[in-house]
């Protein structure tokens, strides 16, 4: 259910896994889909918040590489990222909530399996 916690309780999975449908289940870096984990455009640290708005998909070594560098900056470093992030975010997932929560009732609350489910679904 939508009411469990995912990694260190800092986002719901149905939340964490309608982000990942809005962002089309790849990193919005380098559009990759292992490991996949969310990022802070704003970190936390410096008053950002954890709204679908401040989250974007990130694989772990994106996410990891980016360190405190600020997103725009790191996605220069990709083609077409700045561009990715700029329409997701603006994306509400709010229509997304539902699909997600019964995506991850299907997977056994695994959200890694729903993500894949629902990509094939969608393909």
């Amino acid at each position: 259910m939508c009411r469990e916690w995912y990694g260190m309780n800092w986002i719901r999975k149905c939340l964490r896994l309608a982000i990942h449908m809005r962002d089309h289940g790849r990193c919005v870096y380098c559009e990759g889909s292992d490991k996949l984990t969310l990022d802070h455009l704003r970190p936390a640290s410096k008053g950002g918040s954890n709204k679908p708005r401040n989250l974007v998909t990130a694989c772990l070594s994106c996410n990891s590489s980016r360190g405190d560098t600020p997103w725009w900056e790191y996605a220069d470093k990709w083609p077409g990222a700045a561009g990715r992030i700029q329409r997701f975010r603006r994306r509400s997932v709010k229509h997304l909530r539902p699909l997600a929560r019964v995506a991850l009732e299907q997977a056994n609350n695994n959200v890694r399996s729903a993500l894949d489910s629902s990509a094939q679904e969608q393909a």
